[in-house]
């Protein structure tokens, strides 16, 4: 059998080959003439394809947040002592008005019994007073009268209306104190009340800060001794929103979230407030945006991460292209200010003017006269060799 022979081409050769090649127009360009012309090509150039057709574009901005309760309510103590008793733990439900724990209430009894009997004495001198004015009332009306029979003097009669004013005045000292002690009393009274700690309002304890024999001690800030959330079945998602964004966001506009307890479960609010308060961290401006989130079977818990997406734009179907057509530009192509994606018609590339409307990145809405569903927009040339694809499914190149 003949042996075959191997010819050992040199590398320069091949090189010299291949610029020769792509110099000599085996590699064709093709160029765009204007919108909606195309010039003819010398030779045949394949491109990736997709077909413009109607989708449901959602547009949206993707977000981080943080599950809280509407209304987090810190409930702490008016008056200073030890915790004596403890009426209500972590979970547990309350109501308006619920004893949940109890100040040792010794001294502050003891103060209202001393407050008690300081109203008593100033009684006592209210009382006292009132006789005295009496009597010298009485002294006062003897003496005019002996003034007036000529048997009295009018310097006596001068020193008992004094004595009648000066008691007179001793009764206004006497209630007045009168009316002080029974403040004090009323305010020993509530400092006895405030020993049992009540719940403020209708919710969950999610927090407590004290236990049994614990010293309370009121200073300038009062201790926090419960947390409670008014109602875990309305919940909120607070999401920071960078600046770029937050002229994107409205009232009103739908949020969907996902926590990382519950993957693969959809959690559904709406966008309820917009915080004007900006937010810098790291050079950069974030503001705070609230959505509601219902929490009915009660399974989201304060403190989640919410992984959420605000729904901007989901209006219907539109006629939609792939969002690559949009910056495909053929080689050569001068930058046009217009914004225009070419369409391939009889294998030729056509300039078509277009309107781009909401996008979700892969996709984007246009609104434009001269193209219809079905049209094959240009999203770049095809590589040699390959294939081309038409709504992302595979397809030859067009010729």
């Amino acid at each position: 059998m003949q042996k075959m022979r191997y010819w050992h081409v040199p590398s320069a050769i091949i090189a010299t080959i291949a610029w020769f090649t792509l110099h000599s127009g085996f590699a064709e360009r093709f160029h765009i003439a204007g919108p909606g012309e195309a010039r003819n090509l010398s030779g045949e150039t394949a491109y990736r394809v997709a077909a413009v057709e109607r989708r449901q574009i959602v547009e949206s901005v993707q977000v981080t947040g943080s599950v809280v309760p509407v209304a987090l309510v810190s409930v702490s103590s008016q008056v200073s002592g030890q915790i004596k008793k403890i009426y209500a733990d972590f979970n547990g439900e309350v109501s308006r008005g619920d004893a949940i724990a109890l100040i040792d209430p010794l001294s502050f009894e003891i103060a209202v019994e001393q407050a008690e009997a300081q109203v008593g004495i100033a009684r006592a001198g209210v009382q006292k007073a009132e006789v005295a004015l009496r009597d010298a009332e009485a002294d006062l009306e003897r003496k005019h009268a002996l003034a007036i029979n000529g048997t009295g003097s009018k310097l006596e009669e001068s020193k008992a209306t004094a004595v009648r004013d000066l008691a007179s005045a001793e009764l206004d000292n006497a209630t007045h104190a009168l009316l002080g002690a029974e403040a004090t009393l009323k305010q020993a009274r509530a400092d006895l009340d405030r020993t049992v700690i009540r719940s403020p309002v209708d919710g969950t304890i999610i927090q407590r800060g004290i236990e049994v024999g614990q010293t309370v001690a009121v200073s300038l800030q009062a201790p926090v001794l419960f947390t409670i959330a008014q109602n875990l079945r309305e919940m909120q998602v607070n999401a920071s929103i960078p600046e770029a964004e937050i002229g994107r966001i409205r009232v009103g506009q739908r949020l969907e979230f996902t926590v990382d307890s519950y993957p693969g479960n959809l959690f559904h609010g709406e966008v309820i407030q917009i915080r004007k308060q900006p937010q810098m961290t790291q050079n950069v401006v974030t503001y705070t945006v609230v959505a509601s989130a219902p929490n009915l079977e009660l399974r989201l818990l304060p403190g989640m991460t919410a992984t959420a997406r605000i729904i901007i734009d989901d209006s219907g179907e539109k006629l939609s292209v792939p969002t690559a057509a949009l910056r495909f530009r053929p080689p050569g192509e001068p930058r046009s200010l217009e914004t225009r994606i070419f369409v391939e018609r009889d294998g030729l590339p056509v300039a078509i003017h277009v309107r781009p409307g909401a996008t979700d990145g892969s996709f984007t809405a246009i609104t434009s006269d001269g193209l219809k569903e079905g049209d094959r927009a240009i999203t770049g040339l095809a590589i040699a060799g390959g294939q081309a694809a038409v709504s992302g499914r595979p397809r030859q190149p067009e010729m």
